[in-house]
């Protein structure tokens, strides 16, 4: 899944593989900020991050037997994120649900999330 970020500001905007309120995780831009985070029993972790200029930028999440979270700006490469620690992908989703995608917003009522050219792509 892809989507472009853009605008800026200080929430979080970006994408979210979830099982439940209080278990997530995704890929996100807060001011000129990646952060690839994880939600677990209800408390966020950010496992990851990176420093970027400003402007719109790309996300991506793929998910296969692990996941793969990446973004890029303009022209340039995908730049790949590792976590600090690994996280339980299958820990996600409830034992009666299976886990879902989609766009994630985290800030205050006033501020806004602006997302253009959101890709679901299936790949076998």
């Amino acid at each position: 899944m892809q989507v472009t970020v853009v605008n800026e500001n200080n929430a979080v905007k970006g994408l979210t593989v979830y099982g439940d309120v209080k278990m997530a995780v995704g890929l996100g831009v807060t001011n000129n900020n990646i952060e690839y985070w994880y939600v677990k029993d209800g408390k966020r972790e950010v496992l990851a991050s990176s420093l970027i200029r400003q402007g719109p930028v790309q996300l991506k999440m793929a998910v296969s037997e692990d996941l793969q979270v990446s973004y890029k700006q303009g022209s340039n490469k995908w730049q790949t994120l590792t976590p600090n620690k690994e996280i339980s992908f299958d820990a996600l989703s409830p034992w009666d649900r299976s886990s879902r995608m989609g766009l994630h917003f985290l800030g205050n009522p006033e501020e806004q999330a602006v997302f253009k050219e959101f890709k679901l792509i299936y790949q076998q």
